[in-house]
């Protein structure tokens, strides 16, 4: 009804399509996207409708929209980093799980060869090699993940990864059978019988546990 002898004018400044109109009662106006004023002057043509924009309202349109979108995509960034370094750390941690059952599986056949893992077994209150092995096995499922974890982002190659996984070993070593289990079996920290053949022996596995968590985690990674 509106837009019969309508007359199409397109505003200078953004180019939005505002139409004018002359209705059959008379009455005039601008219809479009945004708000208008409107100024009617008589011509020998007839009525010119003329839609006069407010500038300084389509600017601060302009710079909200700017800045509204600008924030959109900052937050869209940082979700989107947040989610790959969780990937990735999930990712690392996974590797140095893999690693740390191929050396545990190692690592738990040359103590079963030493006759070591009814000691393990006394942390959970058994004697049995078995239960021994097993809780060899969850320890070195829980450090390898936490090697993956801490060290996975420092990993370039087969040479870093093994010498990371050798340093992490030798922590472990220390942390291991020198302070946490004897504190676990009441007997104390062991550091006066760190030479000993036992736990020279002790050494030389969680060395090689290490390394071959140290591998498995860059095979992993490669795959």
């Amino acid at each position: 009804m509106y837009l019969r002898n309508a007359i199409r004018c397109n505003c200078h400044t953004h180019a939005l399509g505002m139409f004018c109109f002359t209705s059959s009662t008379g009455a005039r106006g601008c219809q479009g996207y945004l708000p208008v004023a409107v100024i009617a002057a008589p011509t020998r043509a007839g009525i010119e409708e003329k839609c006069v924009l407010n500038h300084s309202f389509y600017q601060s349109v302009d710079l909200q929209y700017v800045h509204t979108h600008d924030a959109y995509h900052e937050e869209e960034e940082t979700m989107t980093a947040v989610t790959q370094t969780s990937n990735q750390m999930v990712q690392r941690s996974i590797g140095g799980v893999v690693g740390g059952v191929a050396g545990g599986i190692l690592f738990g056949g040359m103590m079963g060869g030493m006759g070591m893992l009814p000691m393990v077994a006394a942390l959970v209150g058994s004697t049995s090699p078995v239960i021994g092995f097993l809780a060899h096995m969850v320890i070195s499922v829980v450090i390898g993940a936490s090697f993956g974890f801490l060290f996975g982002g420092r990993i370039t190659g087969w040479g870093s990864g093994a010498v990371y996984g050798l340093v992490y070993g030798a922590l472990w070593w220390v942390l291991g059978p020198l302070v946490i289990m004897p504190a676990m079996m009441g007997m104390g920290v062991q550091f006066g019988a760190a030479f000993s053949t036992p736990l020279l022996m002790s050494l030389v596995g969680h060395l090689v546990y290490g390394i071959v968590t140290g591998l498995g985690a860059v095979w992993f990674s490669r795959r």
